[in-house]
């Protein structure tokens, strides 16, 4: 899916992009929630906090991903059962 047009696959450069874009985001949010909950320096000084609370962000978009994989398949399958229920025995549309 495009991250312009949902009907269109993104390119490996779109792809890349919002791969980077994605992970600067969640590195802030990680230092932010840390430091938060944590006490300000928290996060530059326990560097294997941080990379746990990336690994469990790529978990969730991972899972995510799946989701929308799944039910994209789920769309698939409903087209080809539609598809199928609209034909007769014959192979023509029924009537």
């Amino acid at each position: 899916m495009s991250l312009h047009d949902p009907d269109e696959s993104p390119s490996l450069d779109e792809i890349e992009s919002h791969a980077a874009v994605a992970v600067h985001f969640w590195l802030d949010e990680a230092i932010e929630a840390l430091d938060e909950k944590f006490g300000t320096g928290y996060a530059e000084k326990h560097a294997p906090a941080v990379a746990g609370f990336m690994s469990a962000c790529a978990i969730y978009y991972q899972a995510e991903r799946m989701v929308d994989a799944a039910d994209s398949i789920r769309r698939g399958l409903a087209g080809i059962e539609g598809a199928i229920r609209g034909r007769s025995s014959t192979g023509g549309p029924e009537e």
